[in-house]
């Protein structure tokens, strides 16, 4: 990085895939965890001399792909259940909006299956929340975008280097903060959506990525 550039503190989810010994055994739940860590723009950093720059984007499974199609028919059939309709039509700016309302998600047509799970999987945690919490657009924003990562890490599809600058664009210098004061409302709202996933991922196994 360059001197003098400061990094952006995140707190990024860890999802823990061995069963730890220690943890409770009567809890029948996966046990996940947040550590702060900091991000640096590539606009920070200079090249080190006499050497090539190693490769930015890391091995997984790309959000213009189609690997993980299968799980569009239930997080659909959980729009519906939440009373939301579902459309894909072309969008001007986001890739997808949520009108509580209306009760109606879009999402941009144009995005291949594994943007659309990744997009569905946000809005959806828009709908989730609870009116009444009353959080500003901001920390709504760090909210559904750490519920997106996590379920899709999950199920092996890797949205980091997508969440991680959408959730410190929002969250700015209190980014960690913000999510580590809403952790449990997050950690609900991830299993409330991977409930509805649970069935998909047993049918066609996902690829796992190594989030630690």
């Amino acid at each position: 990085m360059r001197r003098g550039e400061k990094g952006l503190r995140i707190l990024a989810p860890i999802i823990v895939k061995s069963h730890d010994a220690d943890a409770d055994e009567n809890a029948g739940e996966r046990p996940r965890y947040f550590r702060a860590t900091h991000v640096f723009d590539i606009s920070q950093t200079d090249p080190l001399p006499d050497r090539d720059p190693p490769p930015l984007e890391l091995a997984r499974e790309p959000l213009h792909g189609d690997s993980h199609a299968h799980l569009l028919p239930a997080l659909q059939g959980l729009a519906t259940q939440l009373g939301f309709s579902v459309t894909y039509e072309p969008q001007p700016r986001a890739d997808g909006t949520c009108d509580r309302a209306d009760r109606r998600i879009r999402i941009r047509q144009e995005l291949a299956a594994n943007g659309r799970v990744a997009t569905l999987i946000h809005e959806l945690a828009h709908a989730l929340i609870d009116p009444a919490l009353n959080l500003s657009r901001p920390l709504e924003e760090v909210v559904v975008e750490a519920v997106a990562y996590i379920v899709c890490a999950g199920a092996g599809l890797d949205t980091g280097c997508d969440s991680v600058p959408y959730i410190a664009s929002w969250g700015a210098e209190d980014a960690a903060e913000q999510v580590a004061e809403t952790s449990r409302l997050i950690d609900g709202l991830a299993r409330r959506i991977e409930e509805s996933l649970s069935t998909s991922l047993a049918a066609s196994p996902a690829l796992v990525t190594d989030a630690a």
